[in-house]
């Protein structure tokens, strides 16, 4: 019998299992609800009726946004591209830590393979995520169908809000890898956590520098998560194919190693 699903609910349920977790969903919840009545609300309402919106963001560079069919979406979409992996780093930190500490991953190899722990685990946190982003688009949403006092918006704009969330999910799948790495490598979940906001928020930079100076190493800057985010935030998703398999490449490299450590390692 495969267990790999079984682990995946495990993970996806894990907040709800614990008074610290439940904390944290509701914390996260509440962050995410301030962010849609206030942030997000007042950008759309002023992409809608403030005349000077469009040479603001034209000067930000962000005049793509004015192309979005809802402007709710639109500053969604700015908003979510950087706090989503941002998020990520903080949440899925812990993938294997406390398990090793505890000594619990022994038994949960006694029932299932490292394999399906492994696959369960990732595929747990990839789901979790994706319920994040169709809960908060829903949010969204329902912001456009208050401004516009019409339920229509939900059938007349689900195709784009099912691609920003497919498009979402695969920019947050490096930055989730990294975790898995991470957390498999470390012994500290606020190590991990440091660590890869150093790598995310300092990689790009030191890569850049190192390819000045030695010719051919200018590649090494797509292994950094998030470094296409800037080419990402002023288009619509339909629009940002092109950028995606960099995302999808990190994933599978980050994951990748994961697996290889997390095979050979000691429980």
């Amino acid at each position: 019998m495969n267990t790999w699903p079984l682990i995946a609910q495990h993970q996806l349920l894990k907040p709800l299992q614990t008074r610290s977790g439940s904390f944290s969903l509701l914390v996260t919840l509440t962050v995410w609800l301030l962010l849609l009545w206030y942030p997000i609300r007042k950008s759309a309402e002023a992409m809608v009726n403030s005349g000077n919106a469009a040479s603001i963001l034209n000067m930000l560079g962000l005049e793509r946004l004015q192309s979005w069919p809802l402007p709710e979406l639109g500053a969604y979409w700015a908003l979510a591209l950087y706090l989503l992996p941002a998020v990520t780093l903080l949440s899925a930190a812990d993938v294997f830590i406390s398990d090793r500490k505890r000594g619990s991953l022994r038994f949960l190899l006694l029932r299932s393979s490292r394999l399906e722990l492994f696959t369960g685990r990732l595929l747990g946190l990839c789901a979790s995520q994706l319920i994040v982003l169709l809960v908060t688009l829903t949010g969204a949403l329902m912001l456009a169908a208050g401004r516009l006092n019409s339920l229509q918006v939900f059938s007349d704009h689900l195709p784009i809000v099912v691609l920003s969330a497919l498009q979402l999910l695969l920019v947050t799948l490096p930055f989730i890898s990294l975790m898995l790495l991470l957390s498999i490598v470390l012994k500290k979940t606020r190590s991990a956590t440091l660590l890869a906001m150093l790598i995310v928020g300092l990689g790009e930079s030191v890569l850049l520098w190192l390819g000045d100076r030695l010719p051919g190493a200018d590649w090494l800057v797509y292994l950094i998560p998030g470094v296409q985010l800037s080419e990402m935030i002023n288009q619509l998703p339909q629009d940002c194919w092109s950028q995606l398999p960099i995302p999808l490449m990190q994933a599978v490299f980050y994951s990748a190693c994961a697996w290889f450590i997390f095979r050979r390692q000691a429980l």
